[in-house]
């Protein structure tokens, strides 16, 4: 194998490690991988290639390099062997006869015919993946390189790739290959400030200019080495090489393919237990020319006053781990402003106080699940130039117990803080313009916020469970409240809704036991399904003007509101909407309302009257069912249809006059009213009457048209009650 050898600064011993394969056969013609038939021409007698050295590049060099004198002495070593192509057929490999130690060798011919009109290539080192490659086209690379000791040089030359071409037998029989270097050798001797294990040593460009791959044609007169592909980087592992002591020299050798890099700078990093970093001058490297780099490393640890002092250790732990990119065992101010993306490094972990990563100020977000269940993290103080919180980032954070949040953050992602229990209060930048679902879900110890001016909506589940709320204010950009965005705000006692708000979504305010009283901007035309459920201190309700419906449950549970005014334009008022509001006295409906919906006012056990209006024609099943100190009802002419239970267990509803319209009454719509003794029918035609429609009140008298009289005694329903009809008084 060859060997190299410095004349000036260094001396070096290269094994190059080869396969060998004796190939000998007598009269046969050297053509491909197996002998061929024997045919008239020349013995060989021997092959003779001869090596050249590695030029310094002198004078050429910027000042970042600085070639030796003498460049590299390259020499032939035992056992090498190269591979040889005819311009007919494919390869054969031939080992050394003689010559080591020197830069001229012979090799043996092994009998092997030479036709005196035929061309050769030969290249180093041999391989036996080129035996098929009969146009005579090698498959190079340059990755993978590894020095496994300092100054030591036994692995170039797997990567010197060598070859000639177009030469011919002379007349004695010789074939004599005058070798050259398709490679530039580069040597580096780098004082490195501090002593320890260095593993890599890598080179960086701006742009794609190392050739990592390339394929060696031999076919012409010249080799010719064309990159396959190329990269920004190209690295030269060093084997966990030791320096005893400070400001040793770390002596390196990397081959690489020619390539002009005169047009830039490049970087120089060496990685092991500290990672340094220098920048050097770019150069038009050459095939076999040598390049010496000497480079004095500056240590940049940072000053005291540069290095973060951490409150906690654990958080400092995962700082430095992560990024301490000098591997001093501390972060810099410097190196935590570089970061970009803390990722998920505290998920889980024992941190408790962070306020130094204010210091982070190239971060944009806190990514997702970034502080995911840190337990035990108290406080936290976020950096300027932040933009979004991201999804989970705090979840379950249970003891965190306050946050600064900077000016210019605009989003808080879905479950940011969900479930921080602790958390008692949070200022909300005046930037802040989206808040998602869940976002402070549970924070049971919440005890006031201030939305900012450009929030447009409060989403799903955003306060719900902060039974702590006692008091929110809302920006007047605000135009929807979302799902359960308040639910369970049980100690939530006011709050004034702005004037644009147009939507109140289902269960936003479910739950608000303290909520006393609210005011709903004439925007909103509709109250969702269960919005005020069970807010059982609400004793004041202002509706607004363009009100359409009344939902579900809207109001059901109020158990403190005592009256309601329902505005002109509403014309349902769903299922149970103000079932159980036990405190309710009054209602005044307006004629816009057609329908009453089922249990509608069940269960108000102080309503005393109701009066409905012109227009209506049904209430619901239940509508006013236990209502057991309703004393007066009032019907309007439209009305039609009294569903089954409507006025059940009504007990104290002792008459009640039922229009000339209707003409149906339903099962039990009457039952349990104790005390209702008079009921005045004004149809000439018996209504239809379900079973149990009057059964358990005190009914003593049932007045009817004269002319009808004995219509109902015979009719259905009212047969039951023939004793008690009568002929309306004159």
């Amino acid at each position: 194998m060859k060997a190299f050898r410095f004349y000036s600064l260094m001396v070096l011993a290269i094994l190059m490690t080869a396969g060998l394969t004796a190939c000998s056969s007598d009269d046969k013609e050297f053509m491909g991988n197996e002998p061929v038939a024997s045919y008239k021409g020349d013995i060989v007698k021997g092959i003779s290639v001869s090596l050249s050295d590695f030029e310094s590049a002198g004078a050429e060099t910027r000042t970042a390099y600085s070639a030796t004198d003498g460049g590299v002495k390259v020499t032939w070593a035992s056992n090498d062997t190269i591979g040889i192509f005819p311009n007919v057929g494919g390869q054969v490999e031939f080992p050394i006869e003689a010559g080591t130690a020197s830069n001229q060798a012979t090799f043996d011919g092994g009998g092997w015919a030479l036709k005196s009109n035929s061309t050769y290539a030969a290249y180093y080192p041999y391989s036996a993946k080129n035996s098929y490659y009969t146009n005579k086209t090698i498959q190079v690379k340059y990755t993978g390189q590894k020095q496994t000791a300092n100054g030591r040089t036994s692995h170039l030359g797997k990567y010197d790739y060598q070859a000639t071409s177009g030469v011919t037998t002379n007349s004695s029989g010789y074939l004599n290959f005058q070798f050259k270097h398709l490679g530039a050798l580069m040597v580096f001797q780098l004082t490195v400030p501090k002593a320890g294990t260095y593993t890599s040593l890598t080179l960086t460009s701006s742009e794609k200019v190392f050739v990592t791959k390339a394929e060696l044609n031999i076919s012409g007169n010249e080799p010719v080495l064309k990159a396959v592909s190329k990269s920004k980087t190209v690295t030269l592992a060093l084997g966990n090489i030791a320096l005893e002591a400070d400001n040793s020299v770390l002596t390196a050798y990397m081959m690489l393919a020619p390539a002009d890099l005169s047009q830039g700078s490049l970087e120089l990093t060496i990685d092991g237990d500290r990672i340094f970093t220098t920048t050097l001058d770019g150069h038009n490297l050459e095939a076999g020319k040598q390049y010496t780099i000497e480079k004095a490393f500056v240590d940049d640890i940072p000053s005291p006053d540069e290095i973060i002092a951490f409150a906690d250790d654990e958080v400092k732990a995962i700082c430095v781990a992560n990024w301490d990119t000098n591997k001093d065992g501390e972060l810099s101010y410097d190196e935590a402003a570089a970061v970009t993306d803390i990722g998920q490094s505290f998920r889980f972990s024992a941190i408790k106080i962070f306020n130094e990563l204010v210091s982070f100020t190239g971060l944009s977000s806190i990514g997702e699940e970034a502080f995911y269940n840190c337990s035990s993290l108290t406080n936290i103080t976020l950096p300027e130039g932040l933009n979004s919180i991201d999804s989970y980032a705090f979840q379950y954070c249970y003891n965190l117990t306050s946050i600064t949040l900077p000016e210019g953050l605009n989003s808080i992602d879905r479950a940011a803080f969900y479930e921080c229990t602790n958390l008692m209060c949070i200022n909300l930048p005046e930037s802040l313009n989206f808040i998602h679902w869940y976002a402070f879900y549970g924070c049971t110890s919440l005890k006031s916020i201030t939305l900012p001016e450009g929030l447009n909506s409060i989403c799903d589940y955003t306060f719900y469970g902060c039974s702590s709320l006692d008091r929110v204010i809302l920006p007047e950009s605000l135009s929807s409240i979302e799902y359960q965005a308040f639910y369970n705000c049980s100690g939530l006692n006011s709050i004034t809704l702005p004037g644009g708000l147009n939507l109140i979504r289902e269960e936003a305010f479910y739950g608000c036991s303290s909520l006393t009283s609210i005011e709903i901007p004439d925007d909103v035309l509709y109250i969702g399904y269960s919005t005020f459920k069970d807010c059982t201190s609400l004793m004041d309700v202002k509706l607004p003007v363009n009100l359409i419906s009344i939902h579900k449950n809207s109001f059901s549970g109020c158990t403190s509101l005592t009256s309601i005014e329902i505005p002109d334009g509403v014309s349902t008022i769903d299922e149970s909407a103000f079932a159980g509001c036990t405190s309710l006295t009054s209602v005044k409906l307006p004629t816009s309302i057609a329908t009453l919906g089922h249990s509608a006012f069940k269960g108000c056990t102080k309503l005393e009257s109701i009066e409905m209006p012109e227009g209506m024609t049904s209430i619901g099943f239940y509508a006013f069912a236990n209502c057991t100190n309703l004393k007066s009802v009032v019907l309007p002419e439209s009305m039609k249809t009294i569903s089954g239970g409507a006025f059940n267990n009504s007990t104290s509803l002792k008459s009640i006059v039922l229009p000339q319209a209707v003409s149906s009454i339903g099962t039990s719509a009457f039952k349990g009213s104790k005390n209702l003794e008079m009921i005045t029918v004004k149809n000439t035609t018996p209504p239809s009457v379900d079973s149990n429609a009057f059964s358990d009140t005190g009914i003593t008298t049932i007045y009817v048209p004269a002319a009808s009289v004995n219509a109902y005694k015979a009719a259905d329903g009212w047969k039951d009650y023939a004793s008690q009809i009568q002929a309306i008084p004159e």
